[in-house]
């Protein structure tokens, strides 16, 4: 077994260097990495690592969330552009790390590296020929409009794997690869494999002893210097997952290898800690292997099990969980129950390449009668979420199926069951700060609110309780503030301080009274209306409904809000089983018809009877469009104090900012404001 974590971003994290260079008093800092040679880094080699970038002259160490060893040395083109190291790895590691350069002038953007047993070789090294010697992973940049080649030569039944790391590692490069024999005849060509984020690979038999060639290209014919890779090209077997993708720390877990032709199994030991562990498949002849995350946890984990493919046989999904699901074959179907809470909305978020697998899902709830009650509809993305608010307690079953009815070794999911929670969400607009002690910084602070309307006050864990905070607090009916951090007097030039953002606020119950059912556009039941980017349209002319079955615990009186979007006043009417209850709704504007301007109103108080019933809103001609609808208790039945709710910032933005707009950060790194001091 060959495995590695990668480090969480611990706080408080130091790291003791001797600052000479003068201090910059910025929000940012000037130092950079624009590219890493060799891109991959061999088990149980020093590697001569060289740094090019910006503001790299006093560089003195390397900060990596990898278990290696740094040492600084003096390399020949050493000075702002240029840093040299050598890093010793592991013989037991393989996977992906974070690198930064630590300077006296700041703390890098991060870059991401392989710890990869495939010997690597730049681009410029490769002889004029392009003909590689054996397997091997080269490092290359993609030039605007052009191609990149390399030649291999097979011998007929020798099995040919190569596999492109681009965006993967933080590059802008989206790529195409293609396999050619002597004669130029293209025998595959390949562009986003499934689970590989946008990247691609393939593998086959040679048909014939011949000089294969690998063509590199980007999809849009764009390149520079951020269009780098990593050309893996060996004769493994690739493995498409690890199953399952969740582990609990603190015991040895089995591991389930899998891909086209191969199923094997490995132990992972009760010592590894929490955080992203990789693994690695069957090594090839002459090195080489499939490189695949696990996540190593502390609380409890849920698996698939088989059989689950009919509602009796279906598993349960506790909310708060997390199950780690694969589709053993295709048309596989796989069956879990929920518990409703009465008025609460649950959330089931289903993940694929996010981990790093294949497949796309299909999610419906169905009720005891086996009638849907929601469904998600057919999606290219790679997350989908399902959210359905009932009216009373029961049980539900989630069934999820692969979108296109796909299975085998390459197609997993992970889902993750919630109830969804008025609150809010924070954000910090840099993920790295530069100082000097006793000096300020300042980072913007961003809060997305689910239904919160209160002020939020922001804290910072990491630098001690005398740490000084200006524009620490978001006001109510604001998303934003600026906060400024004032460094102690004391702290040391050239330490480097894990940092973490903490918003709290107070909960004040509702004011539209507890929500029983609630109902998106994409769920109506009936009606003239149709579905467009969130919203209700209609038919701009005639009669236009929207018309939904509710069902009501208990008989009285209920608000009914309305959430809409309306540059003018479209009046419509509301009707409770065939009865007009409010000939005057949607009296409101918005200022456009954009939906993302929806707004909540509330139209008065409706008497419902116990039981189900049909509420009906219409309009002769077209009306505002309607994105949700939300039948409500006047009131909480008991008068509850607030309580506190926090969370922290992610830096996520800021990192895939710095990582060429990657889709899928390592969710690792997120969380951790990295503040740098420097000289007085």
């Amino acid at each position: 077994m060959n495995c590695l974590r990668d480090i969480g971003l611990a706080l408080g994290t130091l790291l003791s260097l001797v600052a000479t260079a003068p201090s910059v008093l910025a929000q940012g800092s000037a130092v950079q990495i624009q590219d890493i040679s060799p891109r991959g880094w061999v088990p149980g080699q020093v590697t001569r690592v060289i740094v090019t970038g910006a503001a790299l002259e006093s560089a003195r160490t390397l900060w990596t969330s990898l278990p290696v060893t740094v040492v600084r040395v003096k390399g020949s083109g050493d000075g702002p552009g240029q840093a040299t190291f050598d890093v010793t790895v592991p013989r037991t590691s393989v996977g992906r790390g974070a690198v930064r350069v630590m300077a006296d002038a700041g703390l890098s953007n991060v870059r991401l590296v392989l710890l990869d047993g495939l010997p690597g070789l730049a681009e410029s090294r490769v002889d004029d020929d392009r003909v590689l010697s054996g397997p091997m992973a080269v490092d290359g940049i993609l030039d605007p409009a052009s191609t990149d080649q390399y030649s291999i030569r097979l011998n007929k039944g020798q099995r040919l794997t190569v596999d492109a790391w681009a965006r993967r590692l933080g590059s802008s490069l989206d790529p195409v690869i293609r396999l050619a024999d002597s004669a130029g005849r293209s025998l595959v060509t390949v562009d986003d494999s499934p689970g590989l984020a946008g990247d691609a690979t393939i593998s086959l038999v040679a048909p014939a002893t011949d000089l294969y060639t690998v063509v590199v290209t980007d999809v849009s014919r764009r390149g520079g210097k951020e269009f780098f890779y990593r050309l893996r090209i060996g004769h493994f077997e690739p493995v498409a997952m690890a199953f399952p993708f969740r582990v609990k720390t603190g015991r040895n877990n089995k591991l389930q290898l899998l891909g086209p032709r191969v199923a094997e199994t490995l132990t992972l030991a009760s010592s590894t800690p929490v955080g992203t562990t990789w693994v690695g498949g069957p090594v090839g002849p002459g090195g080489g292997r499939s490189l695949l995350p696990v996540q190593v946890v502390g609380d409890d984990v849920l698996v698939e099990r088989e059989p689950n493919g009919l509602r009796e046989q279906a598993q349960e999904l506790p909310t708060g969980g997390r199950v780690s699901g694969r589709f053993q074959k295709p048309g596989d179907q796989d069956w879990y129950r929920v518990s409703l809470k009465k008025g609460r909305k649950i959330q089931v978020v289903g993940n694929t390449a996010s981990i790093g697998v294949a497949g796309r899902l299909y999610m419906r709830l169905v009720d005891a009668e086996g009638r849907t009650m929601v469904e998600v509809p057919p999606s290219v993305s790679t997350r989908t979420t399902l959210e359905h608010t009932t009216g009373s307690d029961r049980d539900a079953w989630l069934v999820v199926e692969e979108l296109q009815r796909r299975g085998g070794g390459s197609f997993g999911y992970q889902l993750e069951c919630r109830f969804v929670e008025r609150g809010f969400s924070l954000s910090a607009a840099s993920e790295r700060l530069h100082g000097k002690p006793g000096g300020k910084v300042a980072v913007k602070v961003t809060a997305s609110r689910r239904e919160f309307k209160g002020a939020i006050k922001l804290g910072v864990e990491g630098l001690g309780p005398d740490v000084e905070l200006a524009g620490q607090s978001i006001p109510s009916g604001k998303n934003e503030t600026t906060m400024t951090i004032t460094l102690p007097a004391g702290r040391k030039p050239g330490e480097l301080i894990g940092l973490k953002v903490v918003g709290r606020g107070l909960l004040e119950p509702p004011d539209a009274g507890e929500t029983v059912i609630e109902r998106s556009s994409v769920n109506y039941n009936r009606g003239d209306l149709g579905k467009y980017e969130g919203f209700i349209s209609d038919k701009k002319g005639g009669l236009n409904y929207a018309e939904y079955d509710v069902e009501l615990p208990e008989a009285g009186e209920y608000l009914v809000l309305l959430k809409y979007a309306a540059m003018a006043v479209r009046v419509a009417s509301m009707k409770l089983n065939g009865q007009t209850v409010n000939s005057a709704i949607m009296t409101k504007t918005t200022g456009s018809w954009d939906v993302k301007t929806a707004r909540w109103f509330n139209e008065g108080l409706v008497k419902f009877p116990q039981g189900k019933s049909v509420l009906r809103l219409e309009k002769t001609g077209v009306f505002s469009h309607l994105a949700t609808i939300r039948i409500a208790r006047q009131a909480p039945r008991a008068k509850t104090p607030p309580r506190s709710v926090q969370a922290s910032a992610s830096t996520l933005d800021a990192l895939r900012g710095s990582l060429g707009g990657m889709t899928f950060v390592p969710r690792e790194l997120d969380g951790t404001l990295f503040l740098s001091v420097g000289q007085k």
